[in-house]
């Protein structure tokens, strides 16, 4: 596994990955500072075959976009067992375990020909408390968080779209949606929760159904 920093990168490299990371471009079409600011916190990631990029029962503040290749998903803590998914390209994983500080739901890894896989990865700690305007301004908090939100809630939306009769469905209707103001603390503060209320339901429907753990490619749409 080679890790490298974003200043380690030519423009023309980091401007091909953000074609593929509208949350990123979006930061940095809005604010040069934000941009910079947040790109300390994140890493180019590249893997080989067999190599494990996140571990069931671990925690941890980092959070992956998968750029190029294919990773498998396993439900225990050893990937010798049958996978229970995948993730593609374009897709973002390791969410849950940002979400309420929880664990790692799953173990990522490559498969046994599975070189030539790249990651962006962000340590999301950097994003502090959500009353904080620096280094990391509530706007930027706020593109955040409307990507998690929509992240969990796709994945949510999938494990409807395959069981309709679920008694968790239920719960998910039931969630009120945020109709105040836009753009500001309290915005972030429900958006915060809603995400904490998804999660919570995501969990307990994939401790149900351990396939699909992972996927989705609408979370990576412009905030």
């Amino acid at each position: 596994m080679q890790i490298k920093t974003i200043d380690q990168l030519s423009n023309i490299e980091l401007d091909g990955i953000l074609l593929r990371l509208p949350f990123f471009r979006g930061v940095k079409q809005r604010s040069q500072a934000q941009f910079k600011e947040l790109m300390h916190c994140c890493r180019l990631v590249e893997m080989d075959s067999n190599e494990v990029i996140l571990r069931r029962g671990d925690k941890s503040t980092w959070l992956y976009f998968l750029l190029r290749g294919e990773l498998l998903v396993y439900p225990g803590l050893q990937a010798g067992e049958s996978s229970i998914g995948q993730v593609l390209p374009g897709e973002m994983f390791g969410d849950l375990a940002l979400i309420g500080n929880s664990e790692r739901q799953a173990t990522v890894c490559s498969a046994d020909s599975g070189g030539g896989i790249a990651l962006f990865a962000c340590d999301a700690s950097c994003f502090g408390r959500l009353e904080d305007d620096y280094p990391i301004s509530q706007e930027t908090k706020l593109a955040f968080y409307r990507m998690m939100t929509d992240s969990v809630r796709w994945k949510l939306e999938k494990h409807r779209m395959a069981c309709p009769e679920h008694p968790l469905v239920a719960k998910i209707i039931a969630l009120p949606l945020y109709r105040g103001a836009r753009g500001g603390l309290q915005e972030l503060q429900a958006l915060v929760e809603q995400v904490l209320a998804l999660a919570e339901i995501l969990i307990a429907w994939n401790s149900d159904t351990q396939p699909a753990y992972l996927g989705g490619r609408p979370q990576l749409g412009e905030p």
